[in-house]
């Protein structure tokens, strides 16, 4: 029996898509989250949220805007945090936009509180 390359086409085509449909499509970032480097974007966000807990340790010291700002700073850091872990995989079902959403603007009220701690 012939196949001419159009009937081969024809075919492989065929099965590749019911292989599509038997296996279910596994997102890019969960297959991130399994791999090796994941896990190490997971070890990271610990890291940096370990440090934003260092800050918040050190506000207590302070008093007045000193101690807003590093107050301030600690949330923000926890946020990247959260989102650096969820990039990992590990930070539960939500995503790492929701735990980035707010930064800019906290990132802005920031700047503008270190400006005044400047003056």
């Amino acid at each position: 029996m012939k196949v001419t390359r159009r009937q081969l086409r024809s075919l492989i085509g065929k099965e590749l898509s019911l292989l599509n449909e038997d296996h279910e499509r596994v997102p890019e970032m969960v297959q991130f989250g399994r791999s090796k480097s994941g896990n190490a974007c997971h070890k990271v966000g610990g890291s940096l949220g370990s440090a934003g807990e260092r800050i918040r340790a050190i506000s207590d010291d302070q008093t007045g805007n000193m101690r807003r700002v590093l107050d301030e700073l600690s949330s923000v850091i926890a946020n990247l945090s959260l989102a650096i872990s969820s990039l990992g995989g590990a930070a539960g079902d939500e995503s790492a936009t929701v735990h980035i959403q707010s930064t800019p603007a906290d990132l802005k009220r920031l700047i503008k509180m270190i400006q005044k701690l400047e003056q």
